[in-house]
């Protein structure tokens, strides 16, 4: 049976690519709050539904504003670090702005804007989200004076 000693220099260059990809992935998972973005969409669907019964463009910006506090705050639990909850937190209000039906709706009066910007945007966060994270640990705090 071979061991890890066998492996050629080929093997291990793709094992150690493999597992930075992987370290990659990870880093990009653990950044784009998944969770928030279900509960957004689900009541993004919601909205929507009820268009012509509610004041739309208030419930939407209510809506946005009370899950992007509370991604925040989620994230923070999750993450000691407050970059990595507000970078989770932008990463959330990009996906808001493609994946959201509400947000092309209630951004059509804006001159500037068009749904394209959020898709194109959107891969670009994505893909650099990791790099501007540190892959270094936080330093641990100094013990409680007592």
């Amino acid at each position: 049976m071979p061991n890890d000693h066998s492996k050629s220099p080929n093997q291990t260059s793709k094992t150690n690519e493999a597992s930075g990809q992987n370290i990659y992935l990870q880093r990009v998972a653990s950044l784009v709050p998944t969770e928030a973005i279900a509960v957004y969409l689900t009541i993004d669907q919601l909205i929507l539904t009820a268009k012509n019964d509610i004041p739309y463009k208030n419930v939407f910006w209510f809506v946005l504003a009370i899950m992007t506090l509370g991604t925040l705050l989620y994230l923070r639990r999750r993450h000691p670090s407050m970059q990595k909850a507000l970078l989770g937190t932008v990463s959330f209000l990009v996906w808001v702005a493609v994946a959201g039906n509400s947000f092309p709706e209630v951004m059509k009066d804006v001159a500037w804007y068009n749904p394209i910007y959020g898709s194109i945007f959107l891969p670009l966060f994505t893909f650099f989200l990791p790099m501007l994270t540190s892959t270094e640990p936080a330093p641990a705090a100094p013990p409680p004076n007592g």
